[in-house]
């Protein structure tokens, strides 16, 4: 089945060309989201808080539990939705802006984890990289600062504008070092998490150790073993696993030749893909794929 496209929200219908900001309560119930495939990506970044309910958020093939007091920064591309949960709805405050809002400030700030890089057009990571990292459970001081960020907005004092981008610009600051405190707390898991992200997206390449250690301001010999302390496996270990389920179902739904498999899974030398494939199933890709459509049921396969 064909994914669907995601709809995309684009920022002339939240913002004025003076002020890319915009600040509103929305109420999301089950009857709201009932298909979990109809995604949304924007053209602009958004912070959501949720205020009561509770629910599931979808971003980028990850679920996250979403509870009252969470807090999450979405990265334009991410294709997200909710999965509402019980008889409430699940209320949400949204703190939708454009970087450029605070761009001039955030340049002289010490980058926490490349938490402000996200912001920076030139170094745009992908989303999903940023999700793992960032959905967190707010504390009080974040909360306070999201209620007098309401009320300025909703005021709107003659010099509230200028009001707003200050808060903007504490509220990241704030989420930079609870999103850090976080990944402090859990260490392993949270450099394991991120990796592993980076297996799914970028296994039909090379994978890139200097750049996944300076994304996380560690060595690259510090980075493979606190990965190896999450997973139980090197790297390496991860990245033939995801290329073999690749292969597998390659070989199962396609009709394409073992040769042509072998790369698109990311391996580069056939002759290491086939021994690489043996060893792991006992069988070649060949005969793999012969056994799987010979046992495959009258008209299928």
């Amino acid at each position: 089945m064909k994914q669907q496209e995601p709809d995309l929200i684009r920022k002339a219908t939240l913002f004025s060309r003076e002020f890319p900001l915009m600040m509103r309560q929305f109420s999301h119930t089950r009857e709201d989201y009932t298909d979990p495939n109809k995604l949304h990506i924007r053209e602009f970044w958004k912070i959501f808080h949720v205020e009561s309910g509770r629910g599931r958020y979808l971003s980028d093939g990850r679920e996250f539990t979403v509870v009252p007091g969470t807090i999450c920064v979405v990265h334009p591309d991410s294709r997200t939705t909710f999965l509402p949960e019980g008889d409430s709805p699940l209320v949400v405050y949204n703190i939708c802006f454009l970087p450029s809002l605070v761009e001039n400030e955030l340049e002289s700030l010490s980058d926490l984890r490349n938490f402000f890089t996200i912001f920076d057009r030139r170094r745009v990571p992908r989303g999903q990289l940023y999700q793992v990292q960032y959905v967190i459970e707010a504390a009080r001081p974040v909360t306070a600062l999201i209620r007098r960020m309401k009320h300025e907005f909703e005021m709107e004092h003659p010099d509230y504008r200028c009001m707003l981008k200050l808060q903007l610009q504490e509220l990241l600051l704030l989420l930079a070092r609870a999103g850090m405190r976080q990944f402090r707390t859990n260490r392993h898991e949270s450099i394991a998490a991120f990796i592993d992200q980076l297996i799914d997206e970028e296994f039909t390449g090379t994978f890139d150790y200097a750049r996944a250690a300076e994304s996380l301001q560690l060595t690259q010999s510090a980075l493979c073993i606190n990965y190896r302390r999450a997973r139980g496996c090197t790297i390496t270990e991860a990245l033939k696993r995801r290329r073999l389920a690749c292969a597998v179902e390659l070989l199962e739904r396609s009709t394409k030749p073992v040769s042509e498999i072998c790369f698109l899974a990311g391996f580069r030398d056939p002759s290491y893909f086939h021994r690489t494939f043996r060893d792991a199933t006992g069988k070649t890709p060949g005969e793999w794929r012969s056994q799987r459509f010979s046992k495959a049921p009258a008209g299928q396969g």
